[in-house]
């Protein structure tokens, strides 16, 4: 008879002698007959999805056989740096969340869809809709933060492009996010893998070829408040005297908070697979408004994706385009200031009728006030592309080798707009009617990229190797203008120039451009041994710009070794264990995620001078120039262990050493001979170290 693990009878499995054609299937109930056995035949017993069984005749009148679900997982493939690798054949902390197992529902951005899905892995947004990217980057960690002064935000890697924004993407469009937790899997990446590295895989065809697929995705989000904290009633305020009582009665609180809000999405794509390719598109629309009654975000985002392949397979063309367009309404609500204000001053001034304008203290303001009368809005675009071409030099059943080049453009612009009208608290309290800002932002990454792969399968021993080399260059541009006291609010910041402390030499204008460059070779070899023993060994060169002179280029090694005790041949009659795979990893990151030319002398306008009957710019040093600058280290030891039992419980258990070397942090300079107070150094050092626990199984894998 043959059962599965809950004891039930396996239909229709194949029952065959060894070596010969004398078989059978089994019944309803799980049971067969085999006739014309002899001593030592060797029956086969194998069903679809289960693993396969042997077991020695040796002469018993009934057979009982239970078959194990056999453990697909193991083979699942694993987006890792420049390539991918089956799971069972990792020896590095590496975790990959698929698109069946993201947190579903309404999300700020797409990274809540791993929320408790990876251990280590740290997502803290605040919930404000339109948070500056300083703000955004520090709400994500791998593994806790480790620096002082550089970022301690991963690395985000979009379909191979570095440095992506997640928030240009629809969620609808991941199929998989992998976390590279480790220095073992993350030093292939240099000077920008110390905070671990998320791969971020979008969807690409439909899968079966001659087939297209239309989705169409909807869905609507209330959001609602935490109940309102517990404060002094306006009766309670004027019991306990606590200020001077102006003879309202407000709700600071519930002025601010919006009546309802809500967020919806909408999206729609087609995807199809082709004989020689695939190709996709989407177009997704968002709208979201915040708790108080002006925050709101408004996107359209499209995506275009085609993958080609000619010449009998041996030469591939991919290409992607995502574009995103965003119009930001950010609210000057401020829910400090609706706790602390007096709860017995009015809103409106009865004898102007305009918003009641608090004369002390300094700086007070009408918190509903702020919100109405001050107008900040923000445009942002989008847009992530790449093209690559791939050519298959060697193709044969046991070694392939093909080479690839990529390019890839990063571009992100941001437009910022802000009035303070002459009603506001702001111009009250200077002295000026109206106050305009102007600001536009651009960031833009261009990036080329030569890769090889080649894998070789000699009996027992399978390498897998990759070799490359790296250039990228990165720009900002900033242009901001400021000027105050307008004849009209009507015009807002349209007509800048209208502004008086413009004649008065009191206007701001600011303009500002940075550029570095990243240049890397690398390689990676991973090795497979009859899936017993799995080992990667990586190596970077890399070189930045900002750094001094004599430390512009680094290297970066990693090593990794693991062990599958569960395929060993004394565990193959131990059922229960899927999988059981001590690890060790090492490995060296770094850190460069700070303001370029830190490590030179360079100047800025400093004032007007009169001189020799004319007006001069007076230029003096812009910082306290390091030419020692360079990069942090982060030096990690990992030891893990992964384990599967019963094809249900699943997880591991890692312990980690991080050490965080050179850190860059801003000391107090001595004046003279420095100019400035502050000067970015390297020195000292931060150590972490942790124990990791994840743990995921199935609690019901079969309804009876």
């Amino acid at each position: 008879m043959v059962t599965d693990d809950f004891g039930d009878g396996v239909i229709g499995a194949t029952v065959l002698v060894k070596g010969t054609t004398n078989g059978t299937i089994t019944d309803l109930s799980g049971e067969f007959t085999l006739s014309g056995l002899k001593p030592n035949d060797i029956i086969q017993v194998s069903y679809i999805g289960y693993r396969d069984q042997e077991i020695a005749y040796t002469g018993q009148q009934v057979i009982q056989v239970i078959l194990h679900e056999s453990v697909e997982a193991l083979d699942e493939v694993v987006v890792v740096g420049y390539g991918s690798l089956s799971k069972k054949e990792l020896s590095s902390s590496i975790v990959q969340v698929n698109r069946s197992d993201f947190q579903q529902g309404a999300m700020s951005n797409p990274m809540e869809m791993l929320q408790g899905k990876v251990a280590g892995l740290s997502i803290n947004f605040t919930g404000e809709l339109n948070q500056e990217e300083d703000d955004l980057a520090s709400a994500l960690q791998i593994r806790g933060a480790a620096s002082l002064t550089a970022s301690n935000s991963p690395l985000i890697i979009i379909d191979g492009i570095a440095g992506g924004d997640y928030r240009s993407l629809s969620p609808q469009d991941i199929e998989s996010i992998t976390v590279l937790k480790d220095a073992g899997s993350a030093a292939i990446y240099g000077t920008r893998g110390a905070n671990g590295v998320i791969l971020i895989t979008t969807r690409r065809g439909s899968g079966q070829e001659g087939t297209s697929r239309i989705t169409y995705d909807s869905w609507f989000g209330v959001n609602v408040a935490k109940p309102k904290p517990d404060i002094l009633t306006p009766e309670e305020f004027r019991q306990y005297n606590r200020d001077t009582d102006y003879g309202a009665s407000t709700d600071w609180w519930d002025l601010l908070l919006r009546d309802f809000s809500y967020d919806v999405n909408q999206y729609l794509s087609l995807d199809g697979t082709t004989k020689n390719g695939s190709y996709g598109a989407s177009v997704n629309y968002r709208k979201v408004t915040g708790l108080d009654m002006v925050t709101a975000r408004q996107e359209y985002g499209g995506r275009f994706s085609i993958q080609q392949r000619g010449l009998d397979n041996w030469v591939e063309l991919t290409a992607s385009l995502n574009a995103r367009k965003v119009k930001e309404d950010k609210g000057e609500a401020s829910w400090g200031s609706a706790l602390t204000t007096n709860p017995t001053m009015p809103v409106w001034d009865e004898s102007t009728g305009n918003y009641y304008q608090p004369t002390s203290p300094t700086g007070a303001s009408n918190p509903k006030s702020q919100l109405d009368l001050v107008d900040k809005q923000g445009n942002r675009n989008y847009l992530l592309g790449s093209a690559e071409l791939k050519v298959h030099i060697l193709k044969q059943a046991n070694q392939s080798l093909n080479v690839s080049l990529n390019h890839s453009l990063n571009y992100n612009d941001y437009d910022y707009y802000e009035y303070n009208p002459s009603t506001s608290a702001d111009s009250y309290w200077n002295g000026y009617t109206g106050k305009a800002e102007r600001k536009n932002q651009k960031w833009w990454t261009n990036r080329t990229e030569l890769l090889g792969n080649y894998t070789l399968s000699l009996e027992d021993h399978d390498f897998k190797i990759v070799a490359g080399y790296s250039y990228e260059e990165s720009n900002f541009e900033e242009l901001k203008a400021v000027n105050s006291n307008f004849a009209f609010d009507q015009t807002q910041w349209n007509d800048l120039g209208s502004g008086t402390y413009l004649n008065e030499g009191k206007a701001e204008m600011e303009s500002k451009k940075n550029s570095s460059k990243l240049i890397g070779v690398f390689g990676r070899i991973n090795y497979n041994w009859k899936d017993l023993l799995m080992a990667s060994a990586s190596y970077r060169y890399e070189g930045s710009t900002k750094f001094g002179p004599d430390n512009k280029w680094g290297s970066f090694v990693a090593g990794s070794v693991a062990w599958e005790i569960a395929n060993m041949p004394f565990m193959q009659q131990v059922q229960l264990v899927d999988m059981l795979k001590p690890r060790i990893s090492y490995g060296v990151t770094g850190r460069s995620d700070f303001d370029p030319y830190l490590s030179q002398q360079n100047y800025k306008a400093e004032g007007n001078y009169y001189m020799d009957g004319r007006w001069v710019t007076g230029y003096a040093p812009a910082v306290n120039a390091n030419p020692a600058l360079a990069w942090e280290k982060a030096v990690v030891t990992n030891i893990g262990i992964d384990f599967s039992f019963w094809n249900r419980l699943r997880g591991s258990v890692e312990y980690y050493d991080r050490q965080s070397r050179n850190l860059l942090y801003n000391y107090t300079a001595p004046q003279p001979p420095f100019v400035h107070e502050k000067i970015l150094v390297n020195v000292g050092t931060i150590q972490n170290q942790e124990f990791e626990i994840s743990l995921d199984g199935d609690i019901l894998k079969k309804l009876l």
